[in-house]
């Protein structure tokens, strides 16, 4: 199934990587370098299946668990997957927002948890 996916990602090379292996696997990917430009996307009207957001940004950069918070304000069911170097970073409430994968990334694991949480997983 080709899931819709909205990729945040500072690092350019992890970036790329991880929107070809997403695209080898058959997803639709649309990748962002900072969270602004990624939420400017979804109030725009841009919608997705599944929100993969790494978590540390850049100094003055919005975070993805920032990023994670505000999509839930604004839609009813965002489906959310954390990225991180350290995934302690990731703690109490945030942790239900949705699983986190440590870097470097086991895309077996990460595959099969897209398919988990793809809309037509529910």
């Amino acid at each position: 199934m080709s899931t819709s996916i909205l990729v945040l990602e500072d690092d350019e090379a992890v970036g790329r990587l991880v929107r070809r292996r997403l695209e080898t696997a058959g997803h639709r990917v649309r990748l962002f370098a900072r969270a602004g430009a990624a939420l400017d996307a979804v109030d725009g009207g841009a919608r997705f299946d599944l929100y993969l957001l790494d978590v540390a940004m850049p100094t003055g950069e919005v975070h993805g668990l920032a990023l994670a918070r505000m999509l839930k304000l604004r839609l009813a069911d965002p489906r959310i997957i954390f990225i991180t170097g350290d995934p302690y970073l990731v703690a109490g409430p945030d942790r239900a927002l949705g699983p986190v994968f440590a870097k470097p990334i086991d895309f077996e694991e990460l595959l099969a948890a897209i398919e988990r949480r793809a809309p037509s997983a529910s």
